[in-house]
């Protein structure tokens, strides 16, 4: 599900970014990408046995079922390798999360990687701290030390490639009714199987660049505040005043120099101007400001 914030916020543009930086990272068997996700699976089953297809009439299947209770598949996905592997498991607590984890960094595949980045969402279970909740000290520390784990914002975990390949995997294996965990084991392994042995990737597309122009709304405005009298001095928000770098100080003074000798007339005393693009730091000229009358 697509969930994007109706308006400006930073926390999600900056996780955004983080993920979609990790996405262009080129192929390197010693620092590895792989994507993880979780989905739970109902199990149901026929109250009555459907009748099969035949000529001149088609299959039929009661709308009745039997709840014959969850399961819970945990997704791992290396995109740019090609390769998947999908664990069922009947919860989804801290200690299963700990425990297939483990599995990946002591996998074969990545016996030799340094460090594997994992990306997944915020959910309460996916942090470190599971890891010393189920090993010991020395085991949860080794095990972390070859972790790299980055989260995809929150309420946007479509941004997890993991994602699509779970709706890969729901679309082709349980278009019918599962009522056994094991019947969930067996097509789940011959689905990952065919897919491994094709090399399957994922072609991302979305990009940082891309993000900025179609998500520009998310992104939060530079505001500045500037008394417009000649020699007056600019005032900031207390806000961007902290969250400004040494850069953004000279794009100021640009800004200053370029809107100080507007008509100094009380109806233009004060006044508040929007930097809309990056000044030009070359020729000291600006490019597009927007001023709102206050």
């Amino acid at each position: 599900m697509w969930c994007i914030p109706p308006k400006q916020d930073a926390a999600f543009v900056a996780a955004m970014e983080q993920v979609l930086t990790v996405y262009h990272r080129p192929y390197d068997p010693l620092f590895p990408v792989v994507n993880m996700d979780e989905q739970p699976i109902q199990l149901i089953s026929h109250s009555r046995t459907p009748l099969p297809m035949r000529p001149g009439d088609t299959a039929k299947v009661d709308y009745e079922y039997i709840r014959k209770g969850m399961c819970n598949a945990f997704m791992f996905v290396q995109p740019l390798g090609g390769w998947r592997e999908v664990h069922v498991s009947k919860t989804k607590t801290a200690i299963d999360w700990a425990g297939y984890v483990k599995w990946l960094v002591d996998h074969p595949r990545f016996a030799d990687a340094q460090r594997i980045t994992l990306v997944c969402d915020n959910l309460n279970t996916h942090v470190m701290g599971s890891l010393y909740a189920t090993f010991s000290p020395e085991e949860a520390y080794r095990l972390m030390s070859r972790l790299e784990i980055v989260y995809t914002p929150k309420h946007g975990s479509w941004l997890n490639m993991a994602e699509p390949e779970l709706s890969v995997m729901t679309r082709q294996c349980f278009s019918d009714r599962v009522g056994s965990q094991s019947e969930v084991e067996r097509r789940i392994i011959a689905w990952q199987a065919d897919r491994n042995d094709r090399q399957t990737g994922i072609d991302w597309q979305f990009s940082t660049d891309d993000a900025r122009i179609k998500l520009k709304r998310l992104y939060p405005k530079i505001e500045l505040r500037y008394n417009t009298s000649r020699g007056g001095q600019s005032e900031q928000s207390d806000t961007h005043q902290r969250a400004r770098g040494p850069n953004e100080v000279g794009r100021h003074r640009l800004v200053v120099r370029a809107t100080a000798f507007l008509p100094d007339d009380s109806q233009f005393s004060r006044r508040w101007f929007f930097l809309r693009r990056a000044m030009d730091p070359v020729g000291h000229q600006c490019r597009s400001i927007r001023c709102h009358h206050v």
